[in-house]
């Protein structure tokens, strides 16, 4: 019997565990919608990672493309709330900012995380 409880309480504690688990993510901003803009997101925290996730937030007036490396180019114009999975090995992620028209707008929010 006291083997059945003590099964019991630790899946539980395993379950409540997992369940409590919050995805961590990094901030970067374009602040500058009118410009091209290279960058890279780097990933201090993880060696060697599988997957990226990159969620893209904003609002800009105009046309504007966003290439994250070895991925489709991304459109981006009017309210954007776009994500981006894929995989990756490495600890840093290089991307390509490039307005098509004339871009207005206060910022362009990528929110991203490797795991």
């Amino acid at each position: 019997m006291n083997k059945v409880l003590l099964f019991i309480l630790i899946t539980l504690c395993l379950f409540l565990n997992s369940c409590t688990k919050k995805k961590v993510y990094n901030e970067y901003t374009v602040k500058n919608l009118d410009k091209v803009l290279n960058d890279t997101l780097s990933f201090k925290s993880l060696e060697r990672p599988l997957m990226f996730e990159v969620i893209i937030e904003g609002h800009i007036k105009g046309n504007a493309v966003i290439e994250f490396e070895s991925s489709p180019e991304i459109k981006l114009s009017g309210r954007i709330n776009d994500t981006l999975k894929a995989e990756w090995y490495s600890s840093k992620l290089t991307f390509r900012y490039t307005p098509i028209s004339v871009v207005k707008g206060d910022s362009l929010i990528l929110k991203y995380r490797m795991y």
